[in-house]
């Protein structure tokens, strides 16, 4: 059953196992082009599950907004497409050392992620824990890309 369990599991993020190398592609090909300003949606699964709109302008998340509420200030620096990055290279450490953060064995620890194919931003998010309910998985709805000239005259 423990084997069946982890197939699906695996299965269900629609990516590929997360690893470095792809991780640093996918961050350099954002850098390379993504917009600065943008606005993301966000869909979080699970026991905490919710829909977050971040709005981010010139790099910095300038609002964002979880459910039907303002998100508090100290979370919006995490749902940036660049604190989507930063989360997964935590996640990778988190992982090469289960034992210590989860209480479990490497090989139980199950990460996928898919990235977008044009501007390399983290798309989809898997974390489980064979054996236990340690699990977070999260989607980009859609990002929405502000036009240079569009998000300066929203900031005015």
């Amino acid at each position: 059953m423990g084997s069946l369990a982890g197939w699906w599991v695996a299965g269900r993020a629609g990516g590929s196992e997360l690893v470095v190398d792809d991780l640093r592609e996918a961050r350099e090909l954002w850098r390379r082009r993504g917009p600065t300003s943008y606005t993301l949606v966000i869909e979080t699964r699970g026991a905490a599950g919710s829909r977050s709109v971040v709005e981010v302008r010139d790099g910095e998340v300038v609002s964002m907004q979880t459910g039907e509420r303002p998100a508090s200030r100290t979370a919006w620096p995490y749902w940036s497409v660049e604190g989507l990055f930063d989360f997964l290279d935590s996640e990778l450490r988190n992982a090469a050392a289960a034992r210590q953060t989860y209480g479990a064995e490497p090989e139980q620890v199950v990460l996928k992620a898919s990235f977008d194919d044009e501007l390399g931003y983290p798309r989809r998010f898997l974390r489980h824990v064979l054996g236990s309910r340690n699990s977070v998985e999260w989607e980009v709805e859609s990002l929405i890309a502000l036009p240079r000239s569009a998000a300066a005259a929203n900031e005015r």
